[in-house]
């Protein structure tokens, strides 16, 4: 009882304080760092940021899994070179990045976050930044990742981070580990949740009346949309070349190379040679090999994003690792205030200003 009648007296003399014009002004916040104040990330300032926006953008080119230009270069190489293009386009000292925060579905999560402390150390981090990761299905895992940074430094937890997805379906291909929960018979959303996304497909496709002519159509002019922009160069400021080896299958010689183009483009191809391939995952359904998305664990590669707001202007950069059943790629991003930016869409590689 004394102590509760304590505690009250404590929060009634801090109200009297409140409402007391006598009352001198309280002092105003200022930044105070944790129990674990060897680490940025978890140090709080009283300055929050409003505003985050990207403002530069880099990503290696888009390889076939298995037999592309990636097939045999591990995931750490691929974030490990966006992190240092990011740094070096975006001019940010890495012992400033508050926290690193990747996305990933396919890849084991605590080998994942290693991997993604490896290439951290291989890009020049020092030790001092720390990394985490998340895992969202599909597209959204590096979303969510870009949202938890961008979320932290508007809570003012640190004024710079870096963001975004990997993946590897080479070497972390689509495939259930372990045993099936039984229950899983007993519940029609549970089972569902085990659907291939080829059935998936097939499932939207007969639901929409979408037809096997209309995605072989639209299959063909998206490869000959990519081969025109590889052509005119439109990928080319945002490609990051990655200096790789690959490995013949067949006597494990290895060669030197530079990857700097994406090589899951078709050109030529047409209506009339996609309608040729066979259903993959239903027979008599639409979907093939060649209509299908080559990034097939996510739609499209996730942005990375590294967040660097540098006070009083907020500022982010940002970095992602997307790769599928057929695709290899790592991309990165520089984001800034709007108002510390009045020509913001130059700074942008032209083939990301859409």
């Amino acid at each position: 009882m004394h102590r509760a009648a304590h505690r009250q007296q404590v929060l009634l003399g801090h109200l009297e304080a409140a409402v007391s014009s006598a009352a001198p002004a309280p002092p105003p916040m200022s930044a105070h760092p944790t129990s674990a104040g060897d680490s940025a990330a978890y140090e709080r300032r009283n300055l929050a940021c409003d505003d985050v926006v990207i403002v530069s953008a880099c990503r290696t080119a888009l390889c076939k899994a298995k037999r592309g230009g990636f097939k045999d270069t591990p995931v750490d190489d691929l974030i490990a070179t966006v992190l240092k293009e990011t740094i070096r386009r975006s001019g940010v000292e890495p012992e400033a990045v508050g926290d690193v925060c990747f996305g990933s579905v396919m890849g084991p999560s605590s080998q994942r976050a290693n991997e993604c402390r490896i290439a951290m150390f291989l890009a020049g981090f020092p030790t001092s930044v720390p990394v985490h990761t998340v895992n969202r299905q599909c597209s959204s895992a590096g979303l969510q990742a870009i949202a938890q940074v961008a979320a932290s430094i508007k809570a003012g937890y640190y004024e710079v981070g870096i963001a975004g997805g990997v993946e590897s379906m080479t070497t972390n291909p689509m495939a259930w580990e372990g045993a099936i929960n039984p229950r899983v018979a007993e519940n029609q959303c549970a089972q569902d949740c085990l659907l291939p996304m080829g059935i998936t497909s097939e499932n939207v496709a007969a639901q929409y009346g979408v037809s096997r002519e209309v995605q072989d159509a639209f299959a063909a002019r998206s490869h000959a949309l990519a081969a025109a922009a590889q052509a005119a160069g439109k990928f080319r400021d945002e490609i990051v070349p990655v200096a790789t080896v690959l490995k013949d299958p067949k006597t494990g010689e290895e060669r030197r190379v530079v990857i700097d183009q994406d090589d899951g483009i078709r050109p030529g191809t047409t209506p009339a040679s996609l309608g040729q391939l066979r259903p993959v995952f239903k027979k008599g359904g639409s979907t093939t090999a060649g209509n299908s998305s080559q990034v097939r664990a996510w739609p499209l590669p996730p942005l990375p994003s590294s967040i660097h707001p540098s006070s009083p202007w907020h500022t982010a950069a940002a970095t992602t690792t997307p790769t599928s059943p057929t695709t290899h790629a790592c991309d990165a991003c520089l984001c800034r205030s709007p108002a510390s930016l009045p020509t913001t869409p130059q700074l942008l590689p032209s083939g990301f200003r859409h």
